[in-house]
């Protein structure tokens, strides 16, 4: 997952999809021990560049 977290914004930037951003909080719901939060916060704002 640690590998993932490292290229949420990428996909985030290519893909500008609302669905893959809501999945990605449902992980963070899911396994808060991955405290990846902050990657989704940062991979939503890559969304709206």
């Amino acid at each position: 997952m640690f590998y993932i977290s490292e290229i949420i914004e990428d996909i985030s930037y290519n893909v500008k999809s609302q669905e893959f951003i809501d999945a990605l909080y449902k992980l963070c719901e899911k396994y808060p021990n991955l405290k990846m939060e902050s990657d989704v916060i940062l991979a939503e704002s890559y969304m709206e560049k």
